[in-house]
Order: C-alpha cells, then sequence, then structure tokens
C-alpha cells in the first residue's frame, strides 16, 4: 500500500509553502484544504474568551489571518 506523504523538518519549516510545522498533507491541495477545516471546526473555541483569562482577541485574528494567508500562498504556487 502506497501512502502519499512529505516530510520536512523544523528546521525548514516557512520556507516552502508546503512545509511548515502543523501542516497535514501531502499536497497544496490537502494542506489548505485541512487549514480551512480545522478553522471551521474550532473557530467557536478559538473565538470567544469562555472563562479563559489568558484570552487575547489578536491571538484569534492571528489564527484567522495565518489560515487565509497559508491559502493565498498557496494559491501563487499553483
Amino acid at each position: 500500500m502506497h501512502v502519499p506523504y512529505r516530510f520536512c523538518t523544523d528546521e525548514l519549516a516557512g520556507y516552502s509553502p508546503t512545509c511548515d510545522v502543523w501542516d497535514e498533507g501531502a499536497s497544496s491541495y490537502e494542506i489548505v484544504r485541512n487549514a480551512f477545516r480545522d478553522y471551521e471546526e474550532y473557530w467557536p473555541f478559538w473565538g470567544f474568551m469562555r472563562d479563559n483569562m489568558m484570552f487575547n482577541p489578536r491571538t484569534y485574528s492571528w489564527r484567522v489571518y495565518r489560515t487565509f494567508k497559508l491559502g493565498q500562498r498557496h494559491h501563487r504556487i499553483s
């Protein structure tokens, strides 16, 4: 059984769109799809304070920015 995957070390993270610390997927399409899926599933937890005294709205806005910037980076290389 052939399982497609890519591997890069943490030292190389960020040097190319297909190599980042927490990306998931074997292709640009899969990496972006998984990032947007995570955004859709987790925004209720990331975007609201609840009982978290350490909540910072800038942290949530950074997550949103990072997700959409990832999509833009991958779109530019395809």
